[in-house]
């Protein structure tokens, strides 16, 4: 079994010593600084070097070692896209990790990849399908747990990693200094705007309850904003929803949700803020910067959205939901799909959810299909996500799994790290 980037935390170091627990063995290659922080010392390669490098590394190791699955977080990474096309042409499978559709208490594990390229992707329940009781850990909010991970993940990478190790990255880099600077500001806007904000939540609730519609934003840099968007940006979202607003004011408040770990989000909420007063809605429309997705959309009358999971939770609270972009669980059955300013403006005129009994269903066949109990960032919920996790991967890998794990395939040696250009002149 072979890992390569996981989620940043220690989750894939506590997923490799599960493996070995549970009788597997595994491999993982690092790519960067921050993976060897979050790494065991023993049984990793490490890589640095470009996409067309990585590609002749990762044949070699392929062609000579016996490999039944390959592992990774985030099927949109430079590095697992090459890794998924070697792999379906060598007859290999592959296991791509994400954040759960539902949170928290859940991680998204499937075969071949996630979200628009879930194997699931639009579909729905059969009539006579029976669902496995997929049951989430309760867990308060992440995020706080998320946002120390990848703080210190992102900015050992930045401080500490190779020059050809940028080649590979998912995320763009700012340089040292100003990822520091990011995550102190992000960490202080959390802070100080969370104590004000839960006033403005509590009031919201209390007074427009079932009188509103939220907008969660995503982050512009997110692959599913950048591949499966069709078309729709962070901004073109933002504009759309005002003007639709502005001309059918079907309920009393438009609230945007920004996304927690953006960058920009100050000088986002200056911009929502400044065209809603062009248009005449600065009573009407607020930005949040924290607050839970689960809450408001409890509370809500819809929810609009390009593909982020926060639809997840539109579904389960019965409120209206229209995707605009390519989501699992975009089904004209299930949810209002749309692709355009138009879909936005009738979603505002007239708008509708599914039936109760049909979404339990979807939920239920989500959680069986995609679903399984654990979290990437709270320490006991690691341990338990690693050890269901570990059971998935032997039921993919099957029998060849179970014989490498006992000594029975044979094992070539692994080929040398690819170093960058300059340095095999």
């Amino acid at each position: 079994m072979l890992l390569l980037q996981g989620p940043t935390s220690t989750f894939f170091k506590r997923l490799q010593l599960e493996i070995e627990r549970q009788g597997g063995t595994a491999k993982r290659v690092l790519f960067n600084a921050a993976d060897e922080l979050y790494a065991l010392n023993r049984d990793c390669f490490r890589f640095s070097g470009s996409a067309l490098e990585w590609e002749v590394w990762l044949q070699d190791y392929l062609t000579k070692n016996r490999t039944d699955v390959i592992v990774f977080f985030g099927c949109k990474r430079p590095a697992h896209i090459v890794a998924a096309r070697l792999a379906k042409s060598l007859g290999i499978k592959t296991v791509s990790l994400e954040e759960g559709y539902m949170r928290t208490g859940y991680i998204t594990c499937e075969e071949g990849g996630n979200n628009d390229l879930s194997p699931i992707m639009g579909q729905l329940p059969g009539d006579d399908e029976i669902y496995s009781q997929q049951k989430g850990l309760r867990l308060h909010t992440t995020f706080a747990w998320m946002n120390w991970w990848s703080m210190t993940y992102y900015l050992w990478r930045s401080w500490f990693s190779r020059e050809t190790d940028k080649k590979l990255y998912h995320i763009t880099v700012k340089g040292p200094l100003k990822d520091t600077l990011f995550w102190m500001a992000n960490a202080l806007r959390t802070i100080f705007r969370k104590f004000p904000e839960n006033f403005v939540i509590s009031s919201l609730v209390r007074r427009v309850d079932k009188d509103f519609i939220i907008v969660p934003l995503q982050l512009p840099s997110d692959s599913q904003m950048r591949e499966a968007a069709n078309g729709w940006t962070v901004d073109r979202l933002i504009d759309a929803a005002l003007t639709s607003y502005a001309n059918n004011r079907s309920v009393k408040k438009l609230v945007f949700k920004l996304h927690p770990l953006d960058g920009d989000a100050l000088a986002r909420e200056r911009r929502i803020k400044r065209k809603a007063k062009q248009l005449g809605l600065a009573d009407d429309v607020i930005v949040l910067h924290t607050g839970s997705i689960s809450k408001l959309s409890q509370h809500a009358d819809g929810m609009i959205i390009v593909n982020s999971t926060s639809g997840i939770s539109a579904i389960h609270h019965g409120i209206p939901l229209l995707v605009l972009g390519k989501a699992v669980f975009r089904n004209e059955k299930l949810v209002m799909c749309g692709s355009s300013e138009n879909d936005i403006d009738r979603f505002f005129d007239k708008r509708w959810a599914a039936e109760g009994e049909f979404r339990s269903s979807y939920l239920l066949f989500l959680k069986s299909h995609s679903l399984i109990p654990g979290d990437f960032y709270v320490p006991h919920a690691m341990r338990v996500g690693a050890r269901h996790l570990t059971r998935r991967l032997l039921q993919v890998s099957g029998n060849a799994l179970r014989a490498k794990a006992t000594g029975t395939a044979e094992t070539a040696d692994t080929p040398a790290m690819v170093e960058p250009a300059a340095k095999l002149a």
